[in-house]
């Protein structure tokens, strides 16, 4: 099979030859990140013409006729070193997105009676960010008023309205940003220990499980007089008898989630919580591209066996050759914010703890 081939295009040149390369996109943090090296330059010759700012494209080839765009966005970074007989230069950067992230909302909010999607390519707008809306999924209602604290970040604001929304927001490799839900479609193979598996780690984190979720809220009087402190306060629990030491939390919904239901909520608390436990990285042979989808995952050496979500990926390539590392979480780690009765997972007991 022919060798793949990955290019930086900078102001329409083509640089190859970079002797380490590391790219990660994520599900969990919109903005992709890359950093690419070359080494051993020999003294005499140019150095590639790339400066801090540069607008930038990364692309792969596969050597069959193929070519992939990976990312696309800004060079943040430069550096060069030398020695008595060659000289190395690195490049960082980030794809488009990372302007959102860095950038402050300047102003009071101007986005009333509106739909997300509408909202975010607004706020995106400035920056030469387009929107794509997955066509599959709907948006709901209009927001009434984007509220904000003065100084946030642009993608705050829109995260916090995702997370509202039950949504995800994250960049695709041209740059665009991506409004979708939790991936449920399976990627093509899976990852087997002792198949396509070189290395892989599995850890279990409970310093965020509790035995007891008691959420409190309130909701509106029924009388036609109702204000504020007429409000009836409701209450509701839910347990996780997976941890049998007492450690109780109380959870106060912000005015958002108000019409989020306290058992509906105390329920999504201990089935997300303890899903987002358990985390798996594995690392595979070769370059692949697979995000928001289901792997499947056969690691008997740590008692894992099922389906998991692809949160991230890290292509890297250096002396010991091209691979990819793949974050792995429980789906149900991503479950949205419920706007009605959270539903157990018959095939899955790990989860069904929660009382």
């Amino acid at each position: 099979m022919a060798e793949s081939q990955l290019r930086l295009i900078v102001n329409g040149k083509n640089y190859t030859g970079w002797k380490t390369i590391d790219i990660s996109r994520s599900i969990k943090d919109v903005s992709g990140v890359f950093s690419l090296e070359m080494t051993d330059i020999l003294r005499g010759f140019d150095l590639p013409l790339i400066q801090a700012g540069d607008s930038c494209k990364i692309e792969i080839s596969d050597g069959e006729g193929n070519t992939f765009t990976v990312m696309t966005g800004y060079v943040d970074a430069v550096s060069a070193s030398m020695d008595a007989e060659s000289v190395s230069f690195s490049v960082q950067g980030r794809d488009k997105s990372a302007d959102i992230v860095d950038c402050s909302i300047l102003g009071t909010s101007q986005w009333k009676d509106i739909k997300f999607e509408d909202f975010v390519a607004q706020a995106c707008a400035p920056f030469g960010i387009t929107v794509n809306l997955d066509a599959r999924i709907d948006t709901g209602d209009k927001i009434a008023s984007v509220t904000y604290d003065q100084g946030v970040s642009v993608f705050e604001v829109i995260a916090k309205y995702a997370q509202l929304k039950q949504l995800l927001v994250y960049a695709l490799e041209d740059g665009s940003l991506y409004i979708t839900q939790v991936g449920t479609e399976n990627a093509s193979d899976a990852l087997v220990e002792g198949l396509n598996v070189i290395s892989a780690s599995s850890s279990s984190d409970w310093s965020e499980v509790f035995s007891l979720y008691e959420v409190k809220g309130s909701r509106p009087s029924t009388n036609d007089d109702a204000s504020e402190e007429k409000a009836t306060q409701v209450k509701a629990q839910a347990k996780d008898t997976r941890m049998t030491r007492y450690r109780p939390l109380m959870i106060i919904p912000d005015s958002e989630q108000k019409n989020v239901s306290a058992e509906a909520r105390s329920q999504w608390e201990a089935t997300t919580r303890i899903a987002k436990a358990e985390g798996h990285t594995v690392v595979r042979q070769g370059w692949q591209f697979v995000l928001n989808q289901l792997k499947t995952l056969e690691l008997p050496s740590f008692g894992v066996s099922g389906d998991y979500l692809v949160e991230s990926f890290r292509m890297t390539a250096n002396e010991d050759g091209k691979q990819t590392e793949f974050r792995l979480v429980h789906p149900r780690s991503y479950d949205p914010l419920p706007d009605g009765e959270v539903k157990k997972d018959a095939k899955d007991s790990k989860l069904n703890n929660a009382t």
